[in-house]
């Protein structure tokens, strides 16, 4: 079990694991029977920490099918799989929180890393913006395979779904995908 946590080793499986969840996040915008589940993500019109935790069971249900391909075709180990899980819910809380940060700091930490305001306009209310920036932990996803949006969040800009009502129901969220 040690020999399995050296830095170098946790660093590649983060990276793979990070790599994947980028490429399901995508995945859920691009194919149209993910979306039915992970646009309730996004109907939400406050985006705060609790955004972190409304993704819908079908969503939940379908994620470890693809998430944890590399982790048996590497054979990455489960500690490692652990150390991402925690690491990214991190992560997904911080990108998803109403913090603005310093301006300068920002620009900085968004070199690396996903910024509350990077992810911001992934949840903003016009489509095209809303399909950029799907990374999780690593912002450099999104610039190597070209779906980066550098545009700076405003307190102005209309959160949720292009023309649909948002923050419906809990009731009209469960049974949306079914619709």
């Amino acid at each position: 079990l040690l020999e399995n946590l050296s830095v170098p080793h946790i660093l590649v499986s983060l990276l793979v694991l990070d790599l994947t969840l980028y490429i399901w996040h995508r995945l859920n915008h691009e194919v149209p029977f993910l979306w039915r589940f992970h646009h309730v993500h996004h109907l939400d019109n406050r985006l705060d920490s609790t955004t972190a935790l409304r993704f819908h069971f079908g969503e939940l249900f379908f994620s470890p099918f693809l998430r944890m391909v590399p982790v048996f075709l590497l054979g990455i180990p489960f500690t490692h799989v652990l150390w991402y899980e925690g690491i990214s819910a991190v992560f997904v809380f911080f990108h998803h929180s109403n913090i603005r940060l310093p301006k300068a700091l920002d620009s900085l930490l968004s070199r690396v890393i996903i910024t509350p305001n990077l992810h911001w306009m992934h949840h903003h209310a016009k489509r095209v913006d809303t399909d950029s920036n799907y990374g999780v932990i690593f912002s450099f996803w999104d610039r190597l395979l070209r779906t980066y949006n550098p545009k700076a969040r405003s307190q102005t800009m209309p959160l949720g779904v292009e023309g649909e009502k948002a923050d419906p129901t809990f009731t009209t969220l469960l049974i949306k995908p079914f619709k």
